[in-house]
C-alpha cells in the first residue's frame, strides 16, 4: 500500500472544485470502492525534474460513470506535422463523431480554430464504476481508446509524409543533372508543375555555386511559404556586406508577376527578425509596370528586392554571380 494513499483519497473526496494530480505509479493502490461521490483527477509523471501530463484531459468519476474530458489546446506555431494542425484536428473531430455513432465510447464537444490556437474538446467514456477495480484499470482503458483515435491520425500523417517524400524523390531525380541539362529540360518542358520543380533545382544549383552561400530548399511555416532560403556566410568583399539571410522566390506562371506579389514577398523578408534585407524574385513570364513603381516607392527602406527573368538567368548561367551583382547594382541605383 502506498504511504500516500489516504492523503490521495482524502483529496479526491474534496476535488469537486479542482482536480487532484495523481502520480501514475499510485493509481493501482487506489480502489474504486475507496471513492464515494464525485471525484476529479489528472494523471501525471515526473521526468528530469519536470511534471508530465500523461493524458491531455481530466478524469471525472460521477455517480456510476467514469469519463475523461479531453482538452486539446495547441499553438499553431509549434505544429510542423505534414498534415498540418487544422487538418489534423479536423480529421480527429470527424473520427470522434464517427466513433460516437458506432462505438459510443466517445462524445464530441466542440472544435474551434482561432488562428493562432486550435481547440478540440471531447469526452472519452471509460465505463461504469463497477467494471473496474482500481484507478490503474481506469487509466489503461482510457489510454486504449485514446490510442485508437490517434492511430487513425498517425496513419494519415504517414500517408501524407510518404506523398511528400515521393515528390521530393522526383525533384531529386534532377540532382544528377548538369546545369546545362536542367536548362534544356526547362526549355522543352510543357508541364507546369515539373517545370516549376526544374526551376527550383536550377536556382538552388546556381546559388550554391556562389562561395559562402548555403541554400535551404522550400521552407513552409504556419503562415507562409518560401522557395529558397540562403544563409550568407561569404567572405567576399561584396557579399559579406549583405544580410546573413537572403530569400528567393520563383514565380513559375503564365501571367506577369505584379506588385501584389512583390508586397507579399517584402513581408516575408521583414518576417525574418531583421536578419534578411535582400530578396530575389524570379519570374518565368515577366513583371508588370506596377512592379517597378512599387520597388521605387518602397526604396527608402533598407530592404532590396532584385527582379530576374528566367530567360535572363538561362543566358547568364555561366557567370551567374556576376549577373546577380549587376542586378543588385541596378536595384540600388535606379
Amino acid at each position: 500500500m502506498d504511504i500516500n494513499k489516504e492523503s490521495l483519497i482524502g483529496w479526491l473526496h474534496e476535488s469537486e472544485d479542482e482536480p487532484v494530480e495523481i502520480e501514475i505509479g499510485n493509481l493501482e493502490g487506489i480502489s474504486i470502492s475507496d471513492i464515494s461521490g464525485k471525484a476529479r483527477f489528472r494523471v501525471i509523471s515526473h521526468s528530469e525534474g519536470h511534471t508530465v501530463e500523461e493524458m491531455e484531459g481530466e478524469f471525472v468519476i460521477d455517480d456510476n460513470k467514469i469519463s475523461v474530458f479531453m482538452f486539446l489546446n495547441w499553438y499553431r506555431k509549434y505544429w510542423s506535422a505534414p498534415l498540418g494542425m487544422p487538418q489534423h484536428l479536423d480529421l480527429l473531430r470527424r473520427y470522434i463523431e464517427f466513433r460516437e455513432k458506432n462505438e459510443g465510447d466517445v462524445h464530441f464537444w466542440d472544435y474551434d480554430d482561432e488562428g493562432d490556437w486550435c481547440h478540440l474538446n471531447y469526452e472519452i467514456i471509460v465505463g461504469e464504476k463497477h467494471s473496474f477495480s482500481n484507478l490503474k484499470e481506469v487509466y489503461e482503458k482510457a489510454k486504449v481508446i485514446e490510442k485508437s483515435l490517434n492511430d487513425c491520425l498517425d496513419h494519415a500523417q504517414i500517408e501524407i509524409s510518404e506523398k511528400i517524400e515521393s515528390i521530393k524523390s522526383r525533384i531529386e531525380l534532377f540532382s544528377g543533372f548538369e546545369v546545362t541539362k536542367i536548362v534544356d529540360e526547362i526549355k522543352s518542358e510543357t508541364h507546369a508543375q515539373r517545370k516549376g520543380q526544374l526551376l527550383e533545382v536550377l536556382l538552388k544549383r546556381l546559388f550554391e555555386s556562389i562561395s559562402g552561400f548555403e541554400v535551404t530548399d522550400r521552407v513552409r511555416t504556419s503562415t507562409e511559404e518560401i522557395d529558397l532560403v540562403i544563409l550568407n556566410t561569404s567572405v567576399s568583399e561584396f557579399w559579406k556586406k549583405e544580410s546573413p539571410v537572403i530569400l528567393v522566390e520563383a514565380k513559375n506562371q503564365k501571367k506577369k508577376t505584379d506588385k501584389n506579389d512583390v508586397v507579399q514577398f517584402r513581408s516575408k523578408i521583414k518576417n525574418r527578425s531583421g536578419r534578411a534585407k535582400l530578396g530575389i524574385m524570379v519570374s518565368s513570364a515577366s513583371f508588370t509596370r506596377t512592379v517597378r513603381e512599387e520597388l521605387l516607392r518602397s526604396s527608402e527602406g533598407d530592404t532590396v528586392i532584385i527582379t530576374l527573368l528566367l530567360s535572363d538567368i538561362i543566358e547568364r548561367c555561366s557567370d551567374f554571380e556576376a549577373f546577380i551583382i549587376e542586378k543588385w547594382k541596378e536595384a540600388v541605383t535606379s
